[in-house]
């Protein structure tokens, strides 16, 4: 079975999961909302939650198959230039633009390697699925991984419905017990979740993939800068739609602040799907637009965005 995902983090996470087997229990990284009450019962539905944790990870089965059958496309697609087919030298000029307040190269080597390694596994995977294998594809409500979704499916369109497609989508939230998890993306997934995960699956027929490709030769026509998932469904939308909610933090900051933990708190608060680039490109508009300035720079040996920077009124 060929494995697709669209984040590094969800690629580790599935590798990891594949060979899992019972071992000392660790804490996740999923996000737990508890309900309205005093602290001390807080810490006892925490509690209950890292109880219930314990009991998956010692009862968990191992979710098989190899690392040589997982294929991430770290493609940030809700974001730049789409029109192009494939994996193509566009997407590459994005991810330099994503990876550029990274130091000393850093970032563009990283955008250099996904965007390599991008095209050398969809060519694998074209062959593969020649050879009569199967695919599934985990997704979720991120903008990266819906669009990876929409994406792929229009790659697959020439190849159907000889190939068996199948996906799993990521329930956007659950309750357990007296607890609300709220899933963001596969990569904070727990290892011994896959597997129940996978009951989730879904084949998917020609028509479906069909509907998905349409959809996204019209996003590419369209060509925004952005994209994003508003009520479940993907849309272009302007570059300025989340600045309301970097707006809205930089009005709880001191005059002078540290814009990477400005980034830091808007990517916790509010679980928008963004990265800390794009965040980063956006601040950085504002400083050209005179609405902020810089006081000090980041040191060499730390990204961009780790700088002082002062509202201007």
């Amino acid at each position: 079975m060929i494995e697709v995902v669209f984040h590094e983090s969800a690629a580790g996470s599935l590798k990891l999961a594949q060979g899992y087997r019972r071992e000392k229990f660790r804490t996740s990284p999923k996000s737990v909302f508890v309900g309205s009450g005093k602290n001390g019962e807080s810490r006892g539905l925490l509690r209950q939650e890292k109880e219930r944790e314990r009991l998956a990870c010692e009862e968990a089965v191992p979710f098989g198959g190899t690392a040589a059958d997982i294929f991430a496309f770290h493609l940030m697609l809700s974001v730049g230039d789409i029109s192009g087919d494939g994996v193509c030298r566009r997407r590459l000029e994005t991810l330099n633009c994503m990876f550029g307040m990274y130091p000393e190269g850093a970032g563009s080597s990283a955008a250099k390697e996904i965007f390599d390694r991008a095209c050398k596994d969809l060519e694998t995977i074209r062959q593969r699925l020649d050879a009569g294998e199967q695919v599934r594809i985990w997704y979720s409500s991120h903008p990266d991984e819906m669009c990876g979704l929409h994406w792929f499916l229009t790659q697959l369109v020439q190849d159907m419905p000889s190939t068996k497609v199948s996906i799993v989508k990521l329930p956007d939230w659950e309750i357990k017990g007296q607890t609300l998890t709220v899933h963001t993306g596969w990569g904070e997934v727990d290892l011994d979740e896959w597997h129940r995960y996978a009951n989730l699956q879904k084949e998917v027929s020609p028509v479906f993939v069909s509907a998905a490709a349409s959809k996204w030769r019209q996003l590419q026509e369209e060509n925004a800068v952005l994209r994003a998932v508003i009520n479940g469904r993907l849309f272009s939308v302007p570059e300025d739609f989340y600045d309301h909610f970097i707006r809205s933090e930089i009005e709880n900051q001191n005059d002078e602040f540290q814009e990477g933990q400005l980034i830091g708190r808007i990517l916790g608060k509010y679980q928008l799907g963004i990265s800390d680039g794009w965040l980063a490109m956006r601040i950085e508009k504002m400083i050209e637009n005179g609405k902020l300035q810089i006081i000090t720079n980041a040191p060499s040996d730390c990204p961009a965005y780790h700088r002082v920077i002062r509202k201007i009124t």
